[in-house]
């Protein structure tokens, strides 16, 4: 019996290490998340190029590091409907510091529209 829940125990710790990368949206918008060193997360945001504004990295904490150039989704086939932008980073190394997105027209000088932000702590 003790065999069985160790082997339960250490499969359980292969897969954890191995599942889907954590996804975090606008609903998590300030909240803290923990994560161990080699963790990959995904930041969903939605968003409309058509109109100019587009989500870009605005604070990248030293904790993390970007693993690929965003994605961006359309969620129809609508002329000019918009869609969803994709983040992806994962955890390098221990420590806390805050990430933040923010949406706007890149050319413009006025201040973002809008803005997403997760508190990071790596372990």
């Amino acid at each position: 019996m003790i065999k069985k829940c160790i082997v339960l125990l250490l499969f359980s710790f292969i897969i954890s290490g191995c599942g889907a990368p954590a996804s975090f949206t606008m609903a998590d918008f300030g909240k803290t998340v923990q994560l161990r060193t080699g963790a990959s997360i995904n930041i969903i945001l939605e968003g409309n190029p058509t109109t100019g504004y587009t989500w870009e990295i605005s604070k990248l904490p030293s904790i993390i590091k970007q693993t690929k150039e965003p994605d961006y989704k359309v969620g129809s086939n609508l002329t000019g409907a918009g869609g969803k932008y994709t983040f992806y980073f994962t955890a390098v190394q221990s420590g806390k510091g805050m990430l933040e997105l923010i949406y706007r027209r890149p050319w413009e000088k006025a201040e973002p529209i809008n803005a997403f932000y997760l508190n990071i702590d790596i372990k």
